[in-house]
């Protein structure tokens, strides 16, 4: 079996022939003559090349090996002291280089470039010319001062085109570790090299993140955290712990995910999202160590490590963070000890990566228990739960399960609860579902409190009040009533339709679009109670099922339904049906829509 290091050997192997290849013809088929001292030539400019990527030792080896092969392959007599010139070209540049690191990209291949030739070219190769062929030595040194000043400066500018491209870095970067000094200018710019770095969207394990962290210092040892996970509702019970710890005057950091419009949204402090200067700066901190591994991380991995590292340079008292997906092999999941672990519920999500049986899901989401810290465990029962409490039984963790809640009053406003001893809790969020999402945090803080005395019924109250999370049953609009909520999963749609029935018993518009891989035909069932009309759309996912095809579910059942080309096309069919049937209109599908679905509402 090849090694990782064995197989980055080869690539330099390949790479380094592909450029003497490239450098022979250069130099013995395309330079042309201009005096007897003078010649234009750009064979150097794969030996200066070498040199800057893979250090001075394999840049001499380049410029020597160039040299003597294309001597032998157009019949030249070998000059040994011209090679040793072609040698120390590869020595100095990659030396030089390596010795100018404080320097601008720029900057740095201009000096490596033109001290390279200047002792390599214009010294030891006129010296080989005048040993060799009598010519004078102060004129030939003169004449080729001039032409590779010349010829320097063309491919000065060559090279800097050529690092300068993020394109070529990418792939140099598979080959060998480059440092560059390019800094991401806007957090989309940050977003898009994360996107892009490892070309797929999950890849399960915890190599990469802790390659990652392990470089920065692994920040992660030294922020205090609660880790959450669950098929639904993690990301609302994150958000409603969060402002409950914020208003027992903790310094909070939160991680979410996905982000709706920025990725600066997935990083917060108190409550308000990272600035888009520290976000830049943490990825501007990461980038360089991602390059570098063989194994390259994914957008989450490396948002991930961002965070952990925010925190720590933030100085946290307590970080609250949701799981991608899973647990187990979830990037999030490289915490020692936590103070709390949370599961809020399981259900049949992700089967691709998770597995497709509840229990093989139970099992990845069990893996957020760590030995002897307090879990606790919501919407789980059956064989589910057996695997988790064996797992905790395994790693001698309590269990702990919500207090109960008893709702007081409901509407569009909001929501006042009961939960346990405290009463009186208004919940902002609206759905059904907030109920419960909020009863898991009340029961977070709780047995958070020996961590944090500062965490009483008055600040849990605040807390849940001042509770911000968009995207989830959302009012967009009035005249008619506009709603997002992400549910993209079947849980995720029988709650919103619970909610629905709760706020609209007269039913609604639904705007909808679903990914093949989702149980597309249970969560049409479910849709057609609630709905008097539907749009279909197709989501921006190389997932997603055609919404022509969508539709026929539909018709199948009896619902009248209609397709739209476009999200911003399904809002205005939406909104047309909605206004002439006096019927408010519900977004349901993935929270990646949301971004769409706002811009076509402030249209």
């Amino acid at each position: 079996m090849k090694t990782k290091k064995q197989g980055a050997s080869v690539k330099v192997l390949v790479t380094l022939s592909a450029l003497a290849a490239i450098g022979i013809i250069l130099g013995k088929f395309l330079a042309f003559n201009i005096t007897e001292f003078m010649r234009f030539s750009l064979e150097n400019i794969t030996i200066i090349f070498s040199g800057i990527l893979f250090g001075p030792m394999l840049g001499a080896v380049m410029g020597t090996v160039q040299d003597l092969i294309g001597c032998l392959a157009v019949g030249y007599a070998i000059n040994p002291i011209i090679t040793l010139g072609c040698a120390s070209i590869g020595a100095i540049s990659g030396t030089v280089f390596k010795l100018s690191k404080a320097l601008g990209l720029p900057v740095r291949i201009a000096i490596s470039t033109l001290s390279a030739h200047l002792i390599g070219s214009v010294i030891i190769k006129s010296i080989g010319l005048s040993v060799f062929y009598n010519l004078h030595l102060p004129i030939t040194v003169a004449w080729r001062l001039l032409n590779y000043a010349i010829v320097g400066v063309v491919e000065v500018i060559i090279l800097c085109i050529l690092l300068k491209s993020k394109q070529l870095l990418s792939q140099i970067n598979k080959i060998t570790p480059f440092p560059i000094d390019y800094k991401f200018k806007t957090s989309k710019e940050a977003a898009n090299y994360a996107k892009g770095i490892s070309g797929v969207f999950s890849k399960p394990g915890l190599d990469r993140v802790k390659e990652l962290l392990t470089a920065v210092g692994s920040p992660e040892r030294s922020v205090r955290a609660v880790h959450i996970t669950g098929t639904n509702g993690k990301g609302s019970t994150s958000a409603m712990l969060s402002s409950i710890l914020n208003e027992s005057g903790l310094k909070v950091g939160t991680f979410t995910s996905p982000y709706l419009i920025d990725m600066c949204e997935s990083i917060r402090i108190n409550g308000a999202t990272v600035s888009e200067e520290k976000l830049t700066a943490l990825f501007d901190i990461l980038r360089p160590i991602a390059d570098s591994t063989e194994d390259k991380p994914t957008e989450f991995e490396l948002l991930t490590a961002a965070a952990y590292l925010a925190f720590k340079n933030e100085g946290v008292d307590v970080a609250v963070i949701e799981c991608g997906m899973g647990a187990r092999r979830d990037a999030t999941n490289v915490i020692g000890s936590p103070l709390l672990s949370v599961i809020t519920g399981i259900s049949k999500d992700h089967t691709s990566y998770l597995g497709a049986t509840l229990c093989e899901i139970a099992k990845e989401k069990a893996g957020v228990i760590k030995r002897g810290v307090p879990v606790l465990v919501g919407n789980v029962d059956g064989d589910a739960l057996c695997v988790i409490e064996d797992e905790a039984k395994l790693l001698s963790a309590p269990i702990y399960t919500p207090d109960g809640t008893v709702i007081k009053s409901i509407t569009l406003r909001g929501t006042t609860i009961d939960c346990g001893d405290i009463t009186d809790v208004y919940v902002p969020l609206l759905g059904l579902h907030q109920v419960y999402n909020a009863s898991l945090a009340i029961s977070s803080a709780k047995l958070l409190n020996h961590h944090f005395p500062s965490i009483t019924n008055d600040t849990i109250r605040a807390g849940i009040l001042n509770t911000v999370w968009r995207g989830r049953f959302e009012i967009l609009s009035d005249n008619p009533t506009f709603i997002f909520d992400g549910a993209h999963n079947l849980d995720g749609i029988k709650s919103a339709a619970n909610s629905i029935k709760e706020y609209f018993p007269d039913g609604v518009i639904c705007l909808t679009g679903v990914l093949a891989d989702k149980e597309y035909e249970k969560m049409a069932d479910i849709i057609a109670t609630v709905a008097r009309q539907v749009i279909t759309i197709t989501p921006d996912s190389p997932r997603a099922l055609p919404c022509d095809e969508y539709a026929r579910v539909f018709e199948s059942r009896g619902v009248a339904v209609s397709t739209a080309s476009s999200v911003a096309d399904g809002i205005r069919l939406a909104i047309e049906y909605a206004k002439s049937e006096s019927l408010p209109a519900v977004c349901l599908g993935s929270l990646y829509l949301y971004k769409d679905v706002i811009e076509a509402i402030k249209k």
